[in-house]
């Protein structure tokens, strides 16, 4: 059995701007997200598929959630989010938050307290930068990471992203993975603390050359 974690997760980011119309303000830390294996014949599969033409990549979507914290609904409800319109300023998508009880929509995708994350509710659209990462493999320990070290968000808000790894070069290559990362907000310019220091785990991962930042 495979199964994904994200080992590293963001806490609060700069709101970005889209390309060309001004600077790019990567999330801080930078996602890192690590492949595990439940037995060493199945981690050595991967290990050769990612030294051979196989490419093993991890794609991060992204998700607005309406709280930092999850909360459980005593009334069995639950909310969602769903499409609205365009904003006319930003010709960008726009989702309004509603609330439901009963059957969970099929094509979730996880959850988050009471609220439902579903594929119709990505907000992968906001994300710029690199949304696809290549694995890395430590030449010591032969962990198997990816990391997403230019990626911002383009609109104020909590968030979370969504992981799933995929094995191939097809567009329809089979996922093996998938994970949900933890929450972080993004804020305006004058809201914004700064950056942090970098973690211990940014400065171990940049001797392999898995963070460029």
């Amino acid at each position: 059995m495979t199964h994904i974690v994200e080992i590293q997760s963001p806490i609060h980011g700069r709101k970005s701007h889209k390309r060309g119309q001004g600077a790019l303000r990567p999330l801080d830390p930078p996602p890192l997200v690590e492949l595990n294996c439940l037995d060493e014949q199945l981690h050595n599969r991967f290990l050769f598929y990612c030294s051979s033409e196989k490419t093993v990549y991890c794609t991060a979507e992204l998700f607005r959630v309406p709280s930092p914290t999850p909360c459980a609904s005593p009334t069995g409800e639950w909310t969602y989010y769903t499409p609205l319109g365009v904003d006319l300023d930003t010709g960008l998508p726009t989702y309004q938050l509603s609330t439901g009880s009963g059957p969970i929509p099929r094509d979730n995708v996880g959850q988050f307290g009471n609220h439902i994350l579903h594929a119709g509710a990505s907000e992968s659209h906001l994300l710029r930068g690199n949304q696809t990462a290549q694995a890395h493999v430590n030449p010591q320990t032969g962990r198997i990471t990816f990391a997403f070290p230019g990626l911002g968000v383009l609109q104020n808000g909590h968030y979370l992203l969504g992981y799933r790894v995929s094995v191939g070069t097809e567009s329809n290559a089979p996922i093996v993975a998938t994970c949900l990362g933890g929450v972080f907000s993004v804020e305006r310019a004058d809201n914004f603390q700064g950056m942090q220091a970098k973690t211990a785990l940014t400065q171990a991962l940049k001797p392999v050359n898995v963070l460029r930042r």
